[in-house]
């Protein structure tokens, strides 16, 4: 069951980068052709050899305890949109215990995606029908524990990761080569989204008004997206320009995340947007984590001075450059940059890093509030006084 919300995005945590070349076994079995233009709805594998299937779906639990989901594959019919694509309308249902292997028991439906790339010769007229992989736990989502922590594992064929994007408290995501193709691991706890009911509203969160748009509704979501990287002309989400270096894993509560892009050599930017206040009028509250491989940003921005240098900074900034108090953290761990972000607010924030030579710090004061910046630039936040040494 797809999202009723249509995602341009990326997001990260602990990524595992390869090649994107996967040697054939004949002992690996396909269960999805990508020359089929089918949605289909993944079922769980039934041998050691069988790929485009489910393997597990792990909970790992707040007091220490783990167990395996059971599960019951509930067969669907075949539909025909109004695009033109065929999608598999079954689901899976799996049953665990809440919160401990001895609490009571909840069951959940889900289900994992898999639209092939030849989809896109249906619907290029159009405009749709990206090959991408969607793995969702929703039907009786608003009663999962926050606390429970979820890994789906799976197994694919020809999938080649453009960028993957979470929608998950704590997401992570795995890969690693396997015969004939990769297993995934996606992880995570249930989180909340704020959205419209109308698609249309989107368009004012980047409008003057912005700071009262409100939510229709928040939503509970669990979900993971990985966008395929089409050899087909125009085939996949992303212009695939440097898709060689890695690509980008984003994790967030947003409506719409962007590709990353820079203002300058040092200056690297994501614009992530939702409503500014959440359906029950309270300010809605974001989180925004990303992993980008170095050699990605260097092919990308071929200028750029942002991995070469020797510090760098996070922001969060509204959009018209003023700065947010948040909860940050940037660093370069091994090949990637790692940018880390809570705390800030809707509705279209932009989260910043920057390379610079030194860092000063200095205190801001709002009241009986104090906190402390290391920034390259002395600017408090909007309703914020900067404490005089």
């Amino acid at each position: 069951m797809r999202s009723p919300l249509t995602f341009k995005v990326l997001i990260a945590s602990t990524v595992l980068l390869f090649s994107l070349l996967v040697p054939n076994s004949p002992l690996a079995t396909a269960l999805v052709d990508p020359e089929i233009p089918v949605t289909s709805d993944l079922d769980y594998c039934t041998t050691a050899s069988d790929l485009d299937c489910v393997v597990s779906l792990l909970v790992e639990h707040p007091d220490g305890t783990s167990e395996l989901a059971t599960h019951n594959r509930i067969n669907g019919v075949m539909t025909l949109g109004e695009n033109g694509l065929s999608n598999d309308s079954g689901y899976m249902t799996w049953s665990y215990h809440s919160g401990s292997n001895n609490g009571p028991n909840i069951t959940v439906n889900g289900d994992v995606e898999l639209t092939p790339p030849s989809v896109w010769n249906i619907n290029k007229r159009v405009g749709v029908g990206i090959p991408v992989l969607d793995a969702h736990i929703w039907g009786n989502l608003e009663n999962v524990d926050m606390k429970d922590y979820f890994t789906i594992t799976l197994r694919t064929s020809w999938l080649k990761p453009q960028d993957i994007s979470m929608f998950a408290r704590g997401a992570k995501a795995s890969v690693k080569i396997i015969s004939g193709g990769r297993e995934w691991k996606f992880s995570g706890s249930k989180t909340f989204q704020s959205v419209f009911a109308d698609q249309a509203k989107y368009a004012e969160l980047y409008g003057p008004n912005s700071d009262t748009t409100r939510a229709d509704e928040d939503r509970p979501a669990l979900y993971w997206r990985l966008d395929h990287l089409s050899d087909i002309p125009s085939g996949s989400a992303f212009d695939t320009t440097c898709s060689e270096f890695g690509y980008t894993v984003t994790s967030s509560n947003s409506s719409s995340t962007g590709m990353p892009s820079m203002s300058d050599a040092s200056t690297l930017f994501f614009n992530v947007a939702a409503p500014h206040f959440k359906a029950d009028g309270s300010q809605n509250v974001g989180y925004f984590l990303a992993e980008i491989p170095l050699a990605w940003i260097d092919c990308k921005f071929t200028n750029n001075t942002l991995t070469k240098s020797p510090k760098v900074e996070i922001s969060v900034t509204d959009s018209d450059g003023t700065p947010q108090i948040a909860t940050t953290t940037v660093s370069i761990k091994g090949k990637s940059l790692l940018i880390h972000a809570y705390g800030f607010h809707y509705s279209a924030p932009n989260i910043v890093v920057k390379g610079v030579k030194t860092l000063k710090t200095y205190t801001c004061k709002k009241g009986s509030s104090k906190k402390i910046f290391k920034t390259s630039q002395v600017k408090c936040p909007k309703g914020w006084a900067l404490v005089k040494k």
